[in-house]
């Protein structure tokens, strides 16, 4: 398409926020001879099933929230979720995961639970499948807050103003990358000042696997972890996400983990 702004992978989640619903976009409507009924209370929300996305064909459109439809931002169509709401979306193929802000209607067929915005399907990997297993989760507050809370402790200003570096052991390669997150290198051998609840999320002999699974974490998971970075302790390098302020948030992070089928573990550092 032209026009297509660059770095599209690179496109930030929506930024969920507990938003007043649209009175006429919560209404009991029918297509095709079925009526929906949108949830308007803040129940729990987490369906697995097919997605879909839309793209060129409604740019520029009205979405149901009488907002205009653009195919570069982050947004989804939902039969029944509240408009406005936010959601996190998890491919059930790769355990990629976005967030999205539902402010359309639709798809509305049996067999599809959500309509992505093209950006968001590119994110997760499948705009050439056409539609993928997907897991919808409507965020509530308290999670809303969570997630906020761990972006703030993310984004000061030190870490917006300075470059990100990585600190290696002297005759390893340097390859990690960070997207969204603190990535770093570390030795363990030099002293902690703060003792904190951490989740570990592998241990490798190798560097390049390390590096690549950090990159992965730092991509995907910006929205829960603080930080990703490496301790190279017992000839192994193992990944640390942390620190967190508490057990429970760490807790939480890992079970947002472990619907991936990765098993992190909490600890204390």
């Amino acid at each position: 398409m032209e026009d297509t702004p660059e770095d599209l992978q690179k496109t930030p989640d929506a930024i969920p926020r507990v938003e007043p619903y649209a009175r006429a976009a919560n209404r009991p409507y029918t297509v095709f001879g079925k009526t929906y009924v949108p949830i308007t209370d803040n129940r729990p929300y987490r369906v697995r099933g097919y997605g879909s996305w839309y793209g060129k064909k409604f740019h520029g459109n009205r979405t149901s929230s009488g907002e205009v439809y653009d195919m570069f931002k982050m947004t989804a169509a939902h039969p029944t979720l509240p408009i406005p709401c936010y959601a996190r979306v998890t491919s059930l193929n790769t355990g990629k995961q976005v967030i999205v802000r539902v402010n359309d209607r639709g798809p509305f067929h049996s067999d599809r639970i959500i309509d992505l915005s093209y950006t968001a399907a590119m994110k997760l990997g499948y705009l050439n499948q056409g539609s993928t297993l997907l897991e919808v989760e409507h965020l509530l507050p308290d999670e809303i807050e969570r997630i906020n809370l761990a972006r703030t402790r993310n984004s000061t200003p030190e870490q917006q103003s300075t470059p990100q570096t990585a600190t290696v052991m002297p005759g390893t390669k340097t390859s990690a990358a960070s997207v969204g997150t603190t990535s770093s290198v570390v030795n363990a051998n030099q002293p902690s000042k703060i003792v904190a609840y951490y989740l570990q999320l592998g241990a490798y002999q190798q560097i390049d696997n390390a590096q690549t699974t950090q990159a992965e974490y730092a991509l995907n998971w910006a929205h829960i972890l603080p930080s990703v970075e490496l301790v190279i302790t017992d000839d192994y390098y193992r990944l640390f996400a942390g620190p967190f302020n508490s057990q429970e948030e760490a807790d939480y992070a890992a079970q947002q983990i472990e619907s991936t089928g990765r098993r992190p573990l909490v600890v204390r550092r």
